[in-house]
């Protein structure tokens, strides 16, 4: 019976199936949405700036950032409906269903193309292309990999700039807890816990989408997303009104650094953050393997 459930070779094999059926139906889809919107960004900047200027410029990091932003969103977007989203079809469906594999196999084989492998090597591709049009046209400036390098370095920087702020022993007890706060929200955002459930909350809704609805899938997927953002909002919203309330009374800059800190808001927004993204991406993940689990043709 534990055979029938889950065996590592068989689904060693569905996996590599899968794989290559996903990268046949849109393999090709994945490299151009990768590559076209940095693409088209580089020479319309380009040739803008040969036409108004008479001078080649490329685009500059923040341009590329969001060309790059563009690519993934799209990526995320598109590929589970298109890898996926036939199994709601009845023809397709029906064959899918009797594929050498149990259905643990197949959620798991899903699971780890549509929410881990294929954002990375879209990632990978982005910064890849990126790197190479800065290598070749030294008029980009950083590479977005740089970019990213350099956002670390500044960033930790900011403690030092701080600590020039105080002017006597209050101002300097302050400063001193604001930078222990900064330094405590750094460790949350680059925690593996907020990089992960992070990274799964931008993936698992569509792929949850794609799975469930019959038709239309990315639309409906988006228009539920704003359904429940907009119910999140309506549950926070009078525990963010208290806190803006509050805020707003201080008008002295320590005095508001001190609030801050003895508040812990950095932290506790981080916390509800990652409460809020685990507890979406669980109910997302069994509503896959609800519907993987149930789905009849």
């Amino acid at each position: 019976m534990k055979n029938d459930i889950f065996n590592f070779r068989r689904f060693g094999k569905y996996f590599l199936t899968d794989i290559r059926g996903c990268w046949a139906s849109y393999g090709l889809g994945i490299v151009t949405i990768c590559i076209l919107p940095l693409v088209i960004m580089y020479l319309l900047i380009g040739a803008g700036g040969v036409i108004f200027n008479l001078s080649w410029n490329g685009p500059t990091l923040g341009i590329r950032t969001m060309a790059a932003l563009v690519s993934m969103i799209s990526l995320v977007l598109t590929m589970p409906a298109k890898c996926y989203g036939k199994i709601t079809e009845k023809r397709y469906g029906s064959f899918w269903l009797t594929l050498p594999a149990s259905r643990l196999e197949k959620f798991l084989s899903m699971f780890l193309i549509a929410c881990v492998i294929v954002p990375l090597i879209g990632g990978a591709i982005t910064l890849g292309i990126d790197a190479l049009v800065c290598a070749l046209d030294h008029s980009c400036g950083t590479s977005l990999i740089t970019g990213i390098k350099e956002a670390g370095i500044s960033i930790m920087g900011l403690n030092k700039e701080l600590e020039g702020l105080a002017t006597d022993a209050e101002s300097q007890a302050a400063v001193n807890e604001l930078i222990n706060t900064i330094e405590r929200m750094e460790k949350g955002l680059t925690s593996p816990w907020t990089i992960i459930t992070g990274f799964l909350s931008m993936t698992l809704p569509f792929l949850c989408g794609a799975v469930w609805f019959k038709s239309g899938k990315t639309v409906k997927t988006i228009l539920a997303i704003m359904a429940f953002g907009a119910a999140c909002s309506f549950i926070m919203t009078p525990f963010i009104t208290g806190w803006v309330k509050e805020g707003m009374q201080i008008t002295n800059d320590f005095e508001a650094m001190k609030w801050i800190t003895e508040k812990g808001l950095f932290n506790k927004v981080i916390l509800l953050n990652n409460i809020s993204k685990t507890t979406t991406n669980v109910a997302l993940i069994l509503g896959i393997w609800f519907r993987i689990k149930t789905l009849k043709h």
